[in-house]
C-alpha cells in the first residue's frame, strides 16, 4: 500500500533516474550537433583541449599537492610533517574535488566526441597491431 503511494509521488526508480540523466544527454546531443561539422583532425583535436580545460581547472591544486608532498618527504621534525600530512590531506581532498567537478563538466562534450568518432569510423578498416580490424 505505501509502495504504491510512494510510487505515485516520486515515481519508479527508472523514472528518477532518466529525469537525472536527461540533462546531460541533452548537452550530449546538442554536442553531437556541432561536432558533426568539424573535420576529422578537429574532431582528433578534441583530445587535447578537453586535456587543456581539466589541467585549467586543476593544475594549481596539482601543484600545491605536489609541493606539499616534497615538503612532508624531505621535512626532518615529525610534527612538522604531522601538519604537513593534514595539510596534504585537505589539498587531495580539494584537488579530487576540483577534478571530479572538471570531469563532470566536460562529460557531455567528451562522450559527444567518442560518438562522432565512432560514427565516422563505421564500415572502415584500421590497422591495430598489425592486424586490420572493421
Amino acid at each position: 500500500m505505501y509502495k504504491g503511494w510512494f510510487t505515485k509521488i516520486f515515481g519508479t526508480q527508472f523514472q528518477r533516474e532518466l529525469k537525472r540523466v536527461r540533462p546531460i544527454v541533452d548537452a550530449i546531443h546538442r554536442h553531437e550537433e556541432r561536432l558533426k561539422g568539424l573535420s576529422d583532425a578537429e574532431l582528433q583535436g578534441q583530445t587535447s583541449k578537453l586535456r587543456g580545460l581539466i589541467a585549467q581547472r586543476t593544475s594549481a591544486l596539482a601543484a600545491d599537492v605536489e609541493r606539499l608532498k616534497r615538503e612532508k618527504h624531505d621535512c626532518p621534525d615529525a610534527d612538522q610533517r604531522v601538519d604537513l600530512s593534514q595539510k596534504l590531506s585537505q589539498a587531495e581532498s580539494a584537488y579530487v574535488k576540483a577534478l571530479q567537478g572538471a570531469l563532470s563538466d566536460v562529460l557531455p562534450e567528451a562522450f559527444a566526441t567518442v560518438r562522432e568518432a565512432c560514427r565516422r569510423l563505421v564500415d572502415s578498416e584500421v590497422m591495430v597491431t598489425g592486424h586490420a580490424l572493421k
